[in-house]
């Protein structure tokens, strides 16, 4: 991973440049960022260029032995730990999944992680044992680079069992970066908190996130934008919209809506089994677009849908604006809010929907939508 290949957050690439460039490397460092943002990414780039053999004034050259094994994570000075399952479970024992889902996409969540080892519903977590075989491995001398490095994924998840570590991020053996990479302060110990330096990592805007999409998933310019917009600066959610929405939503979303209008209850009860055998993410996706078109309703009278919506989105807005008035627009949003809680935590499907299909049924005037 290289600084060049992750969109934005220039000026956290050049404190972590500089850092290296003034030989002011803190031993001890935690990224925050929210779920979508670059935090992983960096943590990998930083690593890369800390220990690159011919690295450039911005970045690691990305050629030399060190970097083609960062690149692919197999460098052994470098040290993973990220959640699992099970009280003895350790991160070497799925170290070969973990680089296969970083690699096909490095801005992944908890939830698509455990997903990828089939253990979606399970409460991930990192162990005492892991704590411990951590200790031991970075009382290791280098195999081969001037600095070790130890990357945590997601160091909420550590709970209690953090203490174990706190001796060793004060004092980390021989020449030693440890990185700790997590989403939200509130869920951290307080004692790994006071030992780390702090860099926050922010969402990334529309532009970068179309950007990335057109120059590495090779979509079209109009798609980019329309999942850029509905991302909210979560580069995972970007993705995931891309992978579960060919036709992003439009066609599905207009249909059911449809039904619901006119409060069809076969097709209703085809569209609980159609939307719930989705599975739980692309549910969240699905319903994250009604959000988007619910958004477009409210700023439609005032003009400010132009260049954002496709033709046909445009329509079916102005049809659907149509169809509320200021109360029942919010009683629809507050719906498709809870339920999509709902189903991030993990909520009956088939309930879900009937209810909300139900209960938008309610929110429609007499108008249509057709």
């Amino acid at each position: 991973m290289q600084f060049k290949n992750i969109p934005g957050n220039q000026k956290i690439k050049e404190k972590l440049i500089k850092s290296v460039e003034e030989e002011r490397i803190a031993h001890a460092q935690l990224f925050i960022g929210t779920e979508g943002s670059a935090g992983l990414p960096l943590a990998f780039a930083y690593a890369q260029f800390v220990n690159c053999l011919d690295a450039s004034k911005d970045d690691s050259c990305g050629k030399c032995s060190s970097c083609i094994k960062y690149e692919q994570l197999v460098h052994p000075d470098l040290h993973l730990s990220f959640p699992v399952k099970g009280a003895q479970a350790l991160s070497e024992d799925y170290m070969a999944e973990f680089r296969k889902e970083f690699l096909a996409n490095p801005f992944l969540n908890v939830s698509d992680w455990m997903s990828a080892l089939g253990n979606e519903n399970s409460k991930p977590n990192i162990t005492a044992m892991e704590c411990r075989n951590l200790i031991k491995k970075l009382g290791l001398k280098p195999y081969e680079s001037k600095v070790k490095v130890l990357v945590v994924w997601m160091p909420e998840y550590l709970g209690k069992e953090g203490n174990i570590l706190l001796k060793l991020i004060e004092e980390p053996l021989g020449n030693a970066l440890i990185i700790m990479v997590g989403e939200s302060e509130d869920r951290l110990l307080g004692t790994i908190l006071s030992r780390t330096q702090l860099t926050r990592i922010p969402l990334f805007n529309s532009a970068e996130i179309g950007t990335y999409l057109t120059q590495h998933k090779g979509v079209d310019e109009e798609t980019a934008q329309q999942v850029a917009l509905l991302s909210n600066g979560n580069m995972n959610k970007a993705i995931s919209l891309l992978n579960h929405a060919e036709n992003k939503y439009f066609d599905q979303f207009r249909a059911w809506m449809l039904d619901c209008y006119k409060g069809n209850g076969s097709r209703i009860d085809h569209w609980v089994k159609e939307l719930s055998a989705l599975g739980r993410e692309p549910i969240k996706s699905f319903i994250d677009y009604g959000l988007q078109i619910c958004r477009a309703c409210v700023v439609e009278p005032y003009g400010l849908n132009n260049g954002r919506l496709t033709e046909n989105e445009s329509i079916f807005v102005q049809k659907l604006s149509n169809l509320f008035d200021t109360n029942s627009l919010e009683s629809f949003y507050h719906l498709l809010s809870e339920s999509r809680y709902a189903i991030e935590r993990n909520g009956n499907a088939k309930i879900v929907i009937f209810n909300l299909s139900l209960d938008i049924h309610k929110c429609l005037t007499l108008e249509t939508i057709a």
